[in-house]
């Protein structure tokens, strides 16, 4: 079972808690606040809650805070991407749930006291990042692979059939042309195509698309029509790579390093999602026992 899998489970099982009333606390703390800070507020919604004036709901939220009092003694510093402390009495048993190794970096502090848990960070933790295609195209070969955040992930690298520049003896220079003209087509439609289920399937359209190769080459398979007018209009720019291999794919990267990097940004500025991290999830959830 991918990590992935497990924190989306994990969400499920949190949204499915609620409190008989605003019992249910929920802290979050980005690596840029001192726990020492976030402890001093604990303490002091502690002493607030003396004023609830249900005494069941007085003793389920000083019984919450409690808790996440002895989870954050437990740090000496805030995590690298933060920390999450859901604490709550759910069913008459207190119960809390602590992940100090999100994927993506807490945004904001927050304390928060409800009938249900804020589960937004661990939301923003799986929601897909911003993705982009990658086509680096040559004579000899294809590679086509994604960039999700910051992570590559090769879709298939190819050989093409298409005939060098040297004709065979006796083969006439215009049949010779006609035919590698013919395979070049064959191959670039097949590229093509491949793209478009790749970059427009199930998982969506890219965000963006860049193609690397011989840059001739890269030009020539834009320019020509071969890629779908769904990525054409996603297209940032070619560039000259050297290998249709998975190597080829982390160089075209790097050259379009910038446009990239502007694509993500522009999108975050019109509203929509955009995340920097491509990840391999490390998600450690504990359920504290009863203390």
């Amino acid at each position: 079972m991918s990590q992935t899998y497990d924190l989306r489970e994990q969400i499920e099982q949190l949204e499915a808690l609620t409190g008989d009333g605003t019992e249910l606390v929920t802290v979050t703390v980005p690596n840029s606040k001192s726990l020492g800070s976030i402890r001093e507020r604990i303490a002091q919604e502690y002493a607030s809650a003396e004023n609830i004036k249900s005494d069941q709901t007085r003793d389920h939220v000083q019984q919450a805070l409690k808790r996440v009092q002895r989870i954050l003694r437990r740090y000496e510093r805030t995590p690298e991407n933060g920390l999450v402390v859901y604490a709550g009495v759910v069913g008459g048993e207190l119960i809390s749930t602590t992940f100090d190794d999100l994927p993506t970096p807490v945004a904001e502090s927050t304390y928060r006291c409800d009938d249900h848990f804020d589960l937004s960070p661990l939301n923003e933790a799986v929601t897909p990042n911003e993705t982009f295609g990658l086509i680096v195209i040559e004579r000899g070969g294809a590679a086509i692979g994604r960039l999700v955040g910051e992570r590559i992930i090769p879709i298939r690298t190819f050989e093409s059939q298409v005939m060098g520049k040297s004709r065979a003896g006796g083969q006439s220079a215009q049949r010779f042309e006609r035919d590698r003209e013919r395979q070049v087509h064959e191959f670039f439609q097949q590229v093509g195509d491949i793209a478009t289920d790749a970059f427009t399937g199930d998982e969506g359209t890219v965000t963006g698309l860049v193609v690397g190769g011989t840059l001739a080459t890269a030009k020539r398979f834009v320019s020509d029509g071969y890629l779908d007018h769904r990525l054409r209009n996603r297209l940032l720019g070619t560039y000259s790579v050297e290998y249709a291999t998975v190597q080829g794919l982390d160089q075209l990267v790097k050259k379009a390093d910038k446009q990239l990097l502007d694509a993500e940004q522009r999108k975050a500025t019109s509203g929509l999602m955009s995340s920097t991290h491509g990840f391999e999830m490390a998600i450690w959830l504990r359920m504290d026992p009863m203390m």
